[in-house]
């Protein structure tokens, strides 16, 4: 088969052979995909063959950015992210050099980038925080300084990690060196970028120090200034307080008012009943009466329909 991995012209990019394990593979079984590492936009593609890339259409893309964690077991080695574990093998132990060495030193870039922006940040929100700034927002700082402390202490464990790995790399390499007379120039200059890898992992080192020089100094003035708003709130407690008594009363005096027009409205509420009852009796007194209007006018036809009979009788008789 073709190099397992070529370095091209150009040295941002690295491409070649690996195998991978699909996302929805049941039986976890490696297949062979060609993998193209970009160093500059810390993205690692790839491709079912060469010739598909050459295409130009990835059938997955890596960004290295979002990884958290290498995890290497020979020439097997996964690439942790939040949202899957992409399992990948090196088809060569001389792979190691071409592809773990470059993702682990920009992840080690990446990790270094993010620190020295949260200290950026932590050092231009302490520039705009006056005397007067509340509790919560000196507490929303040193929770971000507490947070960038852990990934400070995540990056050293992936430096040491790294360390370890370049060694191993390195040991790989001097007894590949031994066992092959002929390669002697091609690993001694394998040789050389290990110890340049080294020389930068170590310089890295140099730098986080700094860093946690400068968080340190970060904390003391965030103490500092806490101790201010830890004053201010004892003022602000006093004054709370009073507004607290006053409240108080106003609640009191509030609730006998209530108290009060509840009483009023208990009276009005009895009122109305008493007129709503008084207008009952007088409809049912309105009815009665019509009542009785109507018997009376029946009962008068019907003595005057008597009367008119007993005159026809008494003419009759006349």
């Amino acid at each position: 088969h073709k190099s397992s991995a070529s370095i091209l012209q150009n040295p941002n990019i690295v491409e070649g052979y690996m195998n991978k394990i699909g996302e929805k593979s049941i039986r976890q079984k490696y297949q062979r995909r060609w993998f193209v590492l970009n160093i500059e936009k810390a993205e690692l593609s790839y491709y079912k063959h060469e010739k598909e890339y050459r295409d130009g259409s990835a059938r997955g893309v890596i960004d290295l950015k979002e990884v958290s964690e290498i995890q290497k077991n020979g020439k097997n080695f996964e690439l942790i992210t939040p949202s899957r574990v992409f399992k990948l093998q090196l088809l060569t132990d001389g792979d190691v050099d071409k592809w773990i060495i470059p993702l682990t030193t920009i992840r080690a870039q990446l990790a270094n980038q993010s620190l020295s922006r949260g200290i950026d940040s932590i050092d231009e929100s302490l520039n705009q925080t006056s005397i007067n700034d509340d509790k919560q927002q000196l507490n929303h700082l040193q929770e971000k300084l507490s947070i960038r402390e852990a990934e400070n202490e995540h990056f050293k464990k992936n430096l040491n990690k790294l360390t370890e790995e370049l060694e191993t790399s390195k040991a790989i390499l001097q007894q590949q060196q031994q066992n092959s007379l002929s390669s002697t120039s091609n690993l001694q200059n394998m040789l050389d970028l290990v110890k340049s890898k080294l020389e930068k992992a170590n310089q890295n080192i140099e730098n986080l120090e700094l860093e946690n020089k400068k968080l340190s100094q970060t904390q003391i003035e965030i103490n500092s200034k806490l101790k201010e708003v830890n004053e201010n709130a004892n003022s602000y407690f006093n004054v709370n307080q009073q507004l607290q008594t006053e409240l108080a009363q106003q609640r009191i005096f509030a609730n006998k008012q209530k108290q009060s027009n509840e009483s009023l409205n208990n009276q009005i509420n009895e009122f109305e009943k008493k007129i709503e009852q008084q207008l009952n009796d007088f409809k049912s007194k309105e009815i009665e009466y019509n009542d009785n209007i109507k018997k009376i006018e029946q009962q008068k036809l019907e003595l005057e329909l008597n009367l008119r009979k007993e005159i026809s009788q008494l003419k009759e008789n006349q």
